[in-house]
């Protein structure tokens, strides 16, 4: 199909305008509509091909016409997001093509990668903390603005950081009514702090356990206390098994997932929470051999916490190269005491 396109004119001799006729006569023809997967197929090596030999201002055209198309070429779709951020714009703002894991990697290219991610109409959590951990002040406003984005407790510390500073980006996530229980913890801690400041500036001769008195350190869990009950009872009733962890994760429920934890492992919860930010791949597959699932369910256990912002989109060999360390160097019991030691600060070996 590809070599019955028609020739350009003769007067094009140059092989890189040629390349970039090429180019541009594929991407209409993707764009037309849903081609079949072996043609997309086909479609995609020889336009990969020819975009990678035409001139910028062709890959910047091809960019934004395929941006918008549901059944792009995906790894043509892949070449454009890593080119020049001229060219990648509208396929970092608008493709639904690109993946997690690129992404991800997409978003530590640069600032301006960061913030053409951030506009995308959905935002998913892992996405979210990728972006978030450089503290950017523009790309965090552009992310609390923005309704698709996800923002779970994975950056809730990143935009705590920088709302310290940041009166506009309090103001712009307490305006927010999705915030996770840990998000909202996290931000009600930089409002207090800056509520005990000007307490302290205002009546510098008010005891210090006076203003603490006033102003709470943290707000309280928000759905823990409810969690530890449904945990409790269903654990008293012969009910809650290990399979809940996985369900509970799966629905983004994690007051009950970190309960389920602590309960099912015997490892305190906030230890089990310190635990999943020191290390979220490790301390979820030491979890998982514990309270013993299997690998697949283990994996499926991580993959709903990166989900939620818990920890990094993994690729599936990845994950299950890591079950396979996990579940062969660590028993049970071994399981459960390196993931105490983890989340009680000492080693996890």
């Amino acid at each position: 199909m590809i070599d019955d396109l028609a020739e350009p004119p003769r007067s094009i001799a140059d092989p890189v305008l040629r390349a970039g006729e090429k180019a541009l006569k594929l991407t209409h023809l993707c764009t037309l509509r849903r081609l079949p997967e072996g043609v997309r197929t086909e479609i995609d090596e020889s336009l990969k091909t020819f975009l990678a030999a035409a001139l910028a201002s062709v890959r910047a055209k091809a960019a934004s016409r395929l941006a918008d198309c549901d059944w792009a070429p995906p790894e043509t779709i892949r070449f454009l997001a890593f080119d020049d951020i001229e060219i990648a714009r509208p396929v970092l703002e608008r493709s639904l093509v690109l993946g997690g894991a690129d992404l991800e990697s997409l978003a530590d290219l640069g600032r301006e990668q960061r913030i053409a991610l951030a506009r995308r109409k959905t935002v998913p959590a892992g996405l979210t903390c990728a972006i978030a951990r450089h503290r950017e002040p523009d790309c965090l406003h552009i992310l609390a603005a923005n309704a698709g984005a996800r923002l779970s407790e994975g950056a809730a510390r990143d935009f705590a950081a920088v709302a310290r500073a940041d009166q506009a980006l309090q103001d712009a996530l307490a305006g927010r009514g999705d915030l996770s229980a840990g998000f909202a913890r996290a931000i009600y801690a930089v409002a207090a702090e800056t509520v005990r400041q000007t307490l302290r500036t205002r009546w510098p001769d008010l005891p210090a356990d006076r203003i603490e008195d006033t102003v709470p350190d943290a707000a309280p869990r928000s759905g823990d206390l409810e969690a530890a009950e449904l945990v409790a009872s269903l654990a008293r009733q012969g009910r809650l098994s290990a399979a809940d962890l996985v369900t509970a994760a799966q629905k983004a429920n994690m007051a009950f997932t970190d309960q389920a934890a602590s309960r099912l492992s015997g490892v305190p919860v906030e230890d089990w929470r310190r635990a999943l930010e020191r290390s979220p791949v490790r301390a979820t597959l030491l979890l998982s051999r514990s309270v013993a699932l299997s690998a697949e369910r283990a994996a499926a256990l991580y993959a709903a916490m990166a989900e939620a912002g818990r920890g990094h989109a993994l690729d599936p060999a990845s994950l299950a190269k890591a079950c396979e360390e996990v579940y062969a160097g660590f028993s049970r019991d071994d399981a459960r005491r390196a993931l105490h030691r983890l989340g009680a600060g000492g080693s996890i070996h």
